[in-house]
């Protein structure tokens, strides 16, 4: 599946008990999204987070860009299925073009 990557930063975290977590935390957002939408007063699309080990530092190449994902679905804290990235390959940059609304 190819997502738009909109964000990437890593982190180094000490918790309480002084154990480090570290890791990239990232925010996508669907190919399909990127059209205009509203439905009940909501419009646009909501980026969604995850989060991957530094080691997949290197393979963010641009961002904004688009990126192959291998996905699993797995459960959250509270038994919710979530989708989970477990891989990336960069696709391509990202470039934006305005188009401005119609005249009238």
């Amino acid at each position: 599946m190819q997502l738009i990557l909109l964000f990437s930063n890593p982190y180094t975290l000490t918790q309480d008990d002084g154990e480090i977590k570290e890791g990239i935390s990232l925010s996508f957002l669907g190919k399909a999204n990127l059209n205009p939408f509203e439905l009940d007063n909501v419009k646009g699309a909501r980026p969604f987070k995850d989060s991957l080990p530094l080691s997949f530092q290197d393979k963010i190449k641009s961002v904004p860009g688009l990126y192959e994902v291998e996905t699993m679905l797995s459960a959250d804290s509270q038994g919710k299925a979530k989708m989970k990235v477990i891989d990336l390959f960069f696709v391509g940059e990202l470039k934006t073009t305005l188009v401005p609304p119609p005249t009238k």
